[in-house]
């Protein structure tokens, strides 16, 4: 209470004064009030007694008289200490409107970051609003290790410190105690001075931890999101450069005069003869696929003789690959069927042919 409070308390808002004056009128005596300093507030000391008026061991002032002084002085107890009442109340509830405000703007803040180090840094930066704190961290929890490492902090001392653990020391043994609920981490906030945290101030700092969890949780599933995503993305491109290295390379030199053919093949599908008396001879793959492996290795080479009347087909993988409307897949051994398997079914990759023939008389493909 400051030392104009029996001023206050006398004041015309109060309407005290006008009380004062019939009780000293009805009891037929002068009744003197002074504040602290003696400064006179009310009426002119006429001797008698002299009562003091104190709050919570503060001096505030003086009453004296002859007759009614003590009932005077006990009234100006009463208003005084219902007005330091009336203000703590409202200081209160100016205080619960500033948190509530202060964490209704965190939480938007919140919700707006997908960052980890932002929002243990926006957490840190809101707790120092509410909360008096010289240092603080926000201390995130390896699940493998038990170690706690820091996510974002401030102050001189906090910050250098290393080596925290769950279950060793005040932040390890409040990780250790999450009893029916995950703990991701601690939030940590100190003072170099001497001082007293509240209970009130506790249960501030455990609605931003409450809040700072799920946004922390929100930023780790966003982060291995995007890595999931990125991984696609690499494992798909690695998946099209090998579909294109596998497709994209096959190789034959074919001498229209003798029918004799070289055939290289970097993991294509398998090529085929077919002789003139029916039979069917695969061309296996030569080598590994091109881009899977350190370039500069070398491929082998089959030679093949074609003889009248012989076939040589080759063909994209589309071909194989070609789908029914119930998603079978053709494969490499009916390829004289192609068109019937995939009826109406929409074309599922490029399909192209190339045969030839060696005819008996002029030696040359058709």
């Amino acid at each position: 209470m400051i030392r104009e409070s029996l001023k206050q308390i006398l004041g015309a808002q109060n309407g005290l004064r006008p009380v004062i004056e019939s009780l000293a009128q009805a009891m037929g005596a002068p009744i003197a009030v002074e504040d602290a300093a003696g400064g006179s507030l009310f009426g002119v000391a006429g001797g008698g007694e002299r009562l003091s008026v104190a709050h919570e061991g503060k001096q505030l002032g003086w009453v004296s008289g002859l007759a009614g002084a003590e009932a005077v002085a006990n009234l100006l107890r009463f208003m005084v200490a219902k007005e330091a009442e009336r203000k703590a109340l409202g200081t209160e509830v100016l205080h619960l409107y500033r948190e509530v405000n202060l964490i209704y703007s965190f939480s938007e803040k919140l919700a707006a970051l997908l960052d980890l180090e932002r929002v243990a840094q926006l957490t840190l930066q809101e707790a120092r609003h509410l909360i008096v704190a010289t240092d603080g961290a926000i201390l995130l929890l390896d699940e493998p290790s038990d170690a706690l490492t820091s996510a974002a902090a401030f102050g001189d001392e906090l910050p250098g410190v290393s080596g925290f653990a769950r279950g060793k020391g005040i932040a390890g043994t409040v990780a250790a105690t999450g009893v029916g609920e995950k703990v991701i981490g601690v939030i940590v906030l100190a003072s170099t001075q001497p001082m007293a945290y509240e209970a009130r101030e506790l249960k501030l700092l455990n609605t931003l931890a409450l809040q700072t969890a799920t946004a922390i949780e929100n930023a780790r599933l966003f982060e291995r999101t995007v890595q999931a995503g990125h991984e696609r993305e690499r494992l798909l491109s690695l998946n099209q450069e090998a579909e294109v290295a596998r497709a994209g390379y096959e190789r034959v030199k074919l001498d229209p005069a003798t029918g004799r053919a070289s055939y290289v093949s970097a993991g294509h599908i398998n090529s085929l003869v077919v002789t003139r008396s029916g039979d069917v001879v695969p061309l296996g793959s030569t080598g590994a696929p091109l881009g899977l492996l350190p370039p500069g290795l070398p491929y082998d080479t089959t030679m093949i003789d074609l003889r009248p009347g012989d076939c040589l087909v080759l063909c994209s993988d589309g071909v194989p690959d070609a789908q029914n409307e119930a998603g079978d897949e053709f494969g490499e051994a009916r390829l004289t069927a192609i068109d019937a398997c995939a009826g109406v079914a929409p074309q599922f990759d490029d399909i192209t042919l190339l045969v030839f023939r060696r005819l008996a008389s002029i030696g040359c493909p058709s």
